[in-house]
Formats: structure tokens, sequence, C-alpha cells
């Protein structure tokens, strides 16, 4: 019986292993969250890019944010491209909506870091999205 038990735990184990999700939702405080908060999305899986994509209110961003997607295995420059978009396109609305859809409690100011499952353990990959941060660079 005890031998039943240790294999049923390996198995269940296991499961949450496979059953990892591809979004990430922190925020800075320990005990209690509070803002800013960051929401790291892998669009390689099809939840939440199909999440993402019915987020984006006009039909010709949705366009070209497939174009980007599309050209992710030619283009190296993919989530740079796919940053100066989010900048854009999605407000806080937008990411109210994506949070929403995820099941994350949404608290303001989150901003939403596209990465690569893969180039997951490298932080230089993570660019937040901010809203007019390229108007502060100028300054």
């Amino acid at each position: 019986m005890n031998l039943i038990k240790k294999f049923l735990f390996i198995i269940f184990i296991f499961c949450l292993l496979l059953n990892v999700d591809t979004y990430k939702f922190r925020c800075k405080g320990f005990f209690r969250p509070k803002p800013p908060c960051y929401l790291r999305i892998d669009l390689e899986k099809t939840k939440e890019f199909t999440v993402v994509y019915d987020s984006i209110v006009f039909k010709s961003r949705k366009k070209y944010f497939l174009e980007l997607y599309k050209s992710r295995f030619q283009n190296a420059l993919f989530y740079e491209n796919l940053i100066l978009f989010g900048i854009k396109v999605f407000d806080p609305e937008a990411i109210e909506y994506i949070c929403l859809k995820l099941g994350i409690k949404y608290l303001y100011p989150t901003h939403i870091l596209f990465f690569n499952y893969k180039s997951y353990g490298s932080k230089k990959n993570y660019k937040p999205i901010k809203r007019f941060s390229s108007l502060r660079k100028t300054m």
C-alpha cells in the first residue's frame, strides 16, 4: 500500500511539472503585492497568444501583430519589434483584459514583458513595455 502511495505521488508531481504556465506575474511587495507589476508572457504557447491577439482592437494592428509573430524565426529582432509594437498598442485597459483572461488580479500599473521560454534564465532579454518610454529617453 505504501508503494502505491509513493507511485501516485510521483505521478502527481510529474503532472504538475508538465503543466507549467508560460506566463508569470510579479509585483514588488513581499507580503502584499504593490505596483508596479510585471506580466511576463511567452507567445510560443497558443493560449497566451490568442489572449494577447484578442486584446488588440483594430484589424490593421492585428494584421501587423500576426506578421511580426510569423516572422519570429527569420527576424532576429522579433522581440525588439514586439516591444515597440506593445508600447503603442497595449494601454491599461488592454492589459487589464489580458490579466482578466489569464485569471490574474490586475494592479495599476502593470507592464507586459514578452520573452522566449528558452532564454528565460537570461534577464537581459526582459525589457518592460511602458507607455511613452521612448519619450523619456530623448528628454
